[in-house]
C-alpha cells in the first residue's frame, strides 16, 4: 500500500530532457513512466503521472514552466515529485569554453545555475507548505556527460555537494546520479553521449525507487 494511505496518488515529474525521455528507443517508456510502474507495483495503488518537462530547458526555464497556473496546481496537489535539472546549464557553459571562452566564464555561468537551482527548490518547498497531505520530493544530482573534462567534473562535484545539502529539508530526498553513472557512461548513455539510453533510464528509475520512502524492492 502507499505509505500515506491516500486514495488518489498524484506524481509530478518536473525537469528537462531526462524527464522528457530524450534518448529512449522507439516506444520505450520514459524515466517517469518506469518509476511510476515500479512504485505502483509495490504500493498496489494507481499513480497518476503529470509530466512538466521539455528538452533543452535550463534551470531558470524549468522554474518558469513550473510557475504556470496548471503546473502550480499539479505540484501543490502532488504526493510525489521528481526533479531533474541543471544538465543543460552545464552543456551550454561547456560549449562556450569549447568555442574559446575562458574557464572563469564557465565557472561564473555554473555558479549562477547553482543559485537558480536553489531558488527553484525553495519556491517549490514554499508552495508545498500549503499542502494538506504528506508528500516527498526526489531530486537528482548531475552526472557528467563529459568525463574527459576535469574542469566539468570538478564543477559537477561541487554543484552536487550543494544539492546534497538540501537533504536536511523535510520531505526532500537526494538521488545520486553522479555515482550511478560514473564509469558506466559508454553502457548507459545513448548515441549522442549526453542522454541516457534505455538501460540508463531503467537504472535511474531503480535509483529513484531506492530513495523513495518505504519503498521495498520485489
Amino acid at each position: 500500500m502507499f505509505p500515506f494511505k491516500n486514495e488518489n496518488i498524484s506524481y509530478v515529474a518536473l525537469g528537462d530532457s531526462l524527464t522528457a525521455g530524450v534518448g529512449t528507443s522507439l516506444f520505450s517508456p520514459t524515466f517517469p513512466q518506469r518509476y511510476r510502474r515500479k512504485i505502483e507495483c509495490v504500493w498496489e495503488e494507481r499513480v497518476a503521472l503529470y509530466t512538466i518537462a521539455r528538452s533543452g530547458l535550463t534551470i531558470e526555464e524549468i522554474a518558469t514552466l513550473s510557475s504556470h497556473p496548471r503546473s502550480l496546481q499539479n505540484l501543490a496537489d502532488a504526493e510525489v515529485i521528481t526533479i531533474t535539472a541543471g544538465g543543460n546549464n552545464l552543456i551550454d557553459a561547456y560549449e562556450e569554453v569549447v568555442k574559446g571562452k575562458s574557464v572563469s566564464s564557465f565557472q561564473d555561468q555554473l555558479k549562477e545555475a547553482q543559485r537558480d537551482f536553489n531558488r527553484l527548490i525553495q519556491s517549490l518547498l514554499t508552495l508545498k507548505k500549503k499542502s494538506c497531505t504528506p508528500y516527498f520530493i526526489l531530486v537528482a544530482t548531475l552526472y557528467n556527460p563529459f568525463p574527459e573534462s576535469q574542469e566539468a567534473d570538478a564543477w559537477i562535484r561541487k554543484a552536487n555537494a550543494s544539492i546534497k545539502k538540501l537533504n536536511h529539508y523535510p520531505h526532500l530526498h537526494i538521488v545520486d546520479l553522479y555515482s550511478l553513472f560514473k564509469g558506466r557512461e559508454k553502457e548507459w548513455l545513448s548515441r549522442d553521449g549526453v542522454h541516457p539510453n534505455d538501460k540508463g533510464y531503467e537504472a535511474m528509475a531503480r535509483a529513484f525507487c531506492e530513495q523513495t520512502p518505504l519503498y521495498k524492492s520485489r
